[in-house]
């Protein structure tokens, strides 16, 4: 995975992932219980919008997740044929837990730069910085350049007021 030293765990910084995208990962997390269900976010590193989440097999025992690494380069390709590209991992806690466990951290510093969701009872956005997970804010999803209200599906004003981005 191509990764870039960005500055996106700031708790200004926010990441927009669609609720037709959560609902995506809420339902692929639900098929695979009691294990793990797992795969890519695929979007815009710059705007750090999620674009597609890719529901890839989990190649790891009860407790874990593992991806295929040939599934990461053959989904790093496709990403940038479209311009695009893999943002980082996502994976679900079947017992609830909406943040990283502690072998998530551990990880984490295999994977520097890049963002992580964790399914549990909440979906939760992550930052892999400084070998840990760092909190990322959700935010609404980004149409036609603009941030769109979760609440009334139109454009948001302090995003309007930003001219047109947060």
């Amino acid at each position: 995975m191509k990764r870039r030293a960005v500055a996106i765990g700031s708790p200004a910084r926010v990441l927009h992932l669609p609720p037709a995208l959560r609902a995506r990962l809420r339902q692929h997390a639900a098929s695979q219980a009691p294990e793990e269900a797992c795969g890519l976010l695929v979007g815009r590193r710059a705007s750090m919008e999620v674009v597609d989440v890719l529901c890839l097999p989990n190649r790891a025992p009860l407790g874990r997740f593992a991806l295929d690494p040939l599934a990461l380069i053959d989904a790093e390709e496709r990403a940038a044929v479209d311009g695009l590209e893999v943002l980082g991992p996502w994976h679900s806690h079947p017992g609830g837990e909406p943040g990283p466990s502690e072998h998530d951290h551990a990880s984490a510093s295999r994977w520097p730069g890049t963002i992580w969701v964790v399914v549990g009872a909440e979906i939760t956005a992550w930052c892999s910085e400084a070998g840990a997970l760092q909190a990322v804010r959700l935010g609404p999803a980004i149409e036609g350049g603009v941030v769109q209200s979760a609440a009334r599906g139109g454009p948001d004003p302090a995003a309007r007021a930003a001219g047109g981005r947060r």
